[in-house]
């Protein structure tokens, strides 16, 4: 995974940047700037049997270390990410469980991330293929969709959460 970025008032475009190592096992990564302009990259990477999320932020000048959100037991894939009205990053991805796949989001708390907690809190069929929006209205919002087997056809589903990590039904 390459970055490359372009500071405001420039014309030019910086040289890409190796986020990741290279030679890895890659599916889909993600993109925020949290409230301290730092550029957070995620990426599901498979390593070993299983694909994990992994997160790197950016400073302007140095990648931080290669965080972790998942522990690698199940395959998470494809993150989606977006940043609150606080300038917290929020990131959510399909993972599988022992059952079936679910939707997992983690908040962004001081230098790390929340536990992954579950979106699709009570559904017992496929989850698929995030999607991940932001609002400043009613105090900030964050939304998170998905395309759901609940009811034996495919619908999308939508929960939102305040920038507090509560959520509505």
């Amino acid at each position: 995974v390459w970055l490359s970025h372009r500071r405001a008032g420039d014309e030019k475009w910086g040289e890409p940047l190796a986020v990741t190592p290279g030679k890895g096992d890659i599916m889909r990564c993600a993109l925020a700037v949290d409230g301290r302009n730092r550029v957070w990259v995620f990426y599901s990477d498979r390593r070993g049997e299983s694909f994990s999320i992994y997160a790197r932020a950016y400073d302007g000048r140095a990648f931080g270390e290669e965080m972790s959100l998942t522990d690698g037991r199940h395959n998470d894939l494809s993150p989606v990410a977006v940043t609150d009205s606080a300038g917290r990053v929020w990131v959510a991805w399909q993972g599988a469980d022992t059952t079936s796949f679910r939707i997992f989001a983690s908040r962004q708390e001081d230098a790390g991330f929340t536990k992954p907690f579950v979106v699709n809190e009570g559904m017992k069929r496929n989850s698929w293929s995030p999607a991940i929006a932001a609002t400043k209205a009613d105090g900030g919002k964050i939304a998170i969709a998905w395309d759901g087997y609940e009811k034996g056809d495919y619908d999308v589903f939508v929960r939102e959460f305040g920038v507090d990590g509560k959520s509505d039904p």
